[in-house]
């Protein structure tokens, strides 16, 4: 052996340490996300509180509104409660993330040695783990299908490298009982077993179609109907895009309108979103995974799936969907170049190599500088340590709504509803009512300057931008709600506690206010601004006068000001969503309170309360009009509420 050579024992060693420093350093990271309240949708609150009620003997959670297996049929969930019972954390799902995807990379190296030798092996393995599809995944949430990788991986290692009947099957048990999409996927291993020569030929055929098949079968057309049904669900919620045609005007199932189905999938599968979906899947790797097409084969229920589908998530890398394909791509590339390895001379067979691994580094260098990227790893801000302590007010044993910024710090209790059932009328999954949601809860944390509420009334015409607060309203007049405690758009309610209100209507003739008047394009105007000491914080107390009602919703950016420096800013809607100006009655006078934030980078000294005011999604503020409470003439884009000494 020459001296300079490396063993391949080294590059074994190499790959496992790398696999560890890779789950070490995401633990960190995500643990971080965590603890920063990065995970703002709803997806691992869902699936931790399912955990949380396995381990309790039952299935139903009320996140989802009834049982978790009318959506999915996850049944490996029930198979981690003795896991669950030992660590029964949102972490323990992240940790099982990251497991599942690095034990998938060295398994992916171990089938790659055997193909292309261990340096080669080591390099793909490295593209894997920086995948952007898995690292993008990682990011996301969590989804049990995730836990599918190394169960999918251990299954071809064992079905082509080496043939062991007994480890394929338990592998490709586990994997089946991940999810049903991932049991079909299982089943065509039989499939393509059917077609080759082997001992025990009927067991290879028989078993992944048997279990693979009988899963899938059992699942979609017995089990989850059957819950559905009795809960009074008409459709397979999760599929629902493959035979529901927008066009149609209405909800036809598979048998009906044959022919614009049809249409609506081969539109989809000659559509720009197809090409681009492989690009993004397999130009790290060349295309080389077309050169193996039986290995893409046993990919083919996955890919349809997501090309078929009328949701651009699954056609996407951003979300969990892609990481599952990423398992053929990456088998079928491996067996690619190991089919044009004797066909080449070495030299252009190491340019491949070079190339696949200088790819990779520039489209993951592309995504990781992207704002996708970014937008996946910005977490912390000013207000984490007080949701926290939002957090840590509310007993383990109460029942709560809340913003999903929050769903996963309370998800570890019976009674745990997300806030955006309210203003959306209703629970997707079970048909849930707001009315079953106060029922349910005592207290509530709401984040008013919560992302998905932005979006949505940004989204919506005046209508529609109405209903919405109207539902935000009617939730809160169906019990009294008070404030425990705030930050800014950041409320703690309990229900019938000794707090205030956070917004009244008032009796116009029986509440005094300060002479100023500020208008508001003769819409409404600030006729009242009190500045008080409140056992929730440090209050601003603010009387509108409405003088015509308006389509519009008013938001205000609230600041500091020093030496004419706007130090801090943060915009809210103007009534909260408790009662929004879209609501307002001419001639009302509504009253709402603003716990004020101090963030903590603030010098020491004396600062004016200063406002902004928006119309809608309008970028330029209002231009303002009136006097002030010192009786001075008002004319501009901001105001002066009044003033801080912050010692």
């Amino acid at each position: 052996m020459n001296k300079w050579s490396i063993s391949d024992a080294f590059f074994d060693r190499l790959a496992f340490a790398t696999v560890l420093i890779l789950c070490g350093f995401w633990s960190i990271v995500l643990q971080y996300k965590y603890a920063f309240f990065g995970y703002y949708d709803w997806d691992l609150a869902m699936y931790n509180h399912v955990m949380w009620n396995l381990m309790h003997g039952t299935t139903v959670s009320t996140v989802f509104g009834t049982s978790f297996l009318t959506n999915h049929a996850e049944y490996i969930a029930i198979l981690l409660t003795p896991l669950y019972w030992i660590f029964p954390h949102a972490l323990t799902l992240i940790h099982l993330k990251i497991f599942a995807l690095f034990t998938a990379a060295g398994i992916l190296y171990r089938i790659a040695r055997g193909q292309l030798g261990p340096a080669v092996a080591f390099g793909l393995m490295l593209v894997y783990c920086f995948y952007p599809p898995n690292i993008f995944m990682l990011l996301y949430e969590f989804h049990f299908e995730n836990l599918a990788l190394p169960f999918l991986f251990s299954a071809i290692y064992y079905f082509f490298v080496r043939r062991k009947l007994f480890l394929f099957t338990v592998s490709i048990l586990f994997a089946a009982l991940v999810k049903e999409n991932i049991a079909l996927l299982i089943a065509c291993f039989g499939l393509y077993a059917l077609f080759q020569t082997r001992e025990s030929k009927i067991l290879w055929v028989g078993l992944p179609l048997l279990i693979g098949g009988g899963i899938f079968a059992f699942s979609m057309f017995f089990f989850v109907p059957y819950l559905r049904h009795n809960l009074g669900f008409m459709t397979a919620n999760a599929y629902t895009s493959f035979y529901q045609i927008p066009a149609l005007g209405s909800n036809h199932h598979f048998g009906w309108a044959y022919g614009a189905i049809i249409r609506a999938h081969l539109t989809r599968l000659f559509s720009a979103a197809f090409f681009n979906y492989f690009l993004e899947l397999d130009s790290p790797l060349l295309f080389l995974s077309f050169l193996s097409p039986d290995k893409l084969f046993l990919g083919l229920p996955i890919f349809l799936q997501h090309l078929l589908s009328g949701e651009p998530r699954m056609r996407s890398i951003f979300y969990h969907y892609a990481a599952t394909s990423g398992v053929y791509i990456f088998c079928a590339a491996v067996y690619g170049l190991a089919a044009i390895r004797p066909r080449v001379q070495d030299w252009f067979y190491r340019l491949i190599i070079g190339l696949i691994l200088l790819m990779s580094f520039l489209n993951a260098s592309l995504w990781f500088h992207s704002d996708r990227f970014a937008a996946r790893t910005r977490w912390e801000d000013h207000f984490d340590p007080v949701r926290w302590q939002l957090v840590k007010k509310i007993p383990r044993d109460a029942g709560v709504t809340a913003s999903f910024d929050f769903l996963a710090e309370l998800s570890l209790r019976k009674n745990l509803y997300s806030f955006h059932t309210i203003w959306m009328g209703g629970n997707a999954f079970s048909g849930q009512t707001p009315q079953d949601v106060v029922t349910g809860s005592r207290w509530a944390l709401i984040d008013f300057n919560c992302v998905w509420l932005r979006e949505e009334l940004a989204k919506a015409d005046a209508a529609a931008r109405r209903s919405v607060a109207r539902r935000m309203t009617r939730f809160f007049e169906m019990a009294d709600w008070r404030v425990e405690a705030a930050a800014d758009n950041l409320v703690l309610f309990r229900k019938d506690g000794s707090g205030t209100k956070l917004v009244e209507v008032l009796p116009v003739p029986g509440y005094r206010t300060n002479q100023s008047r500020v208008w508001v394009r003769e819409i409404f105007s600030l006729s009242g601004v009190n500045f008080k000491a409140d056992p929730a914080g440090r209050c601003l107390e603010l009387v509108w006068d409405a003088q015509k009602s308006t389509d519009s919703v008013y938001r205000m950016s609230l600041g500091f000001s020093q030496n004419g420096t706007v130090i801090f800013n943060q915009k809210k809607i103007i009534g909260y969503g408790v009662y929004a100006t879209n609501l307002w009655q001419k001639g009302e006078r509504i009253k709402e309170k603003i716990w004020l934030f101090i963030p903590p980078e603030m010098s020491p000294g004396s600062y004016n309360i200063v406002a902004s005011i928006y119309q809608d999604n309008e970028t330029a503020p209002v231009v303002l009009k009136g006097l002030d409470r010192n009786g001075k003439p008002v004319r501009g884009k901001m105001i002066v509420l009044g003033r801080i000494h912050i010692p």
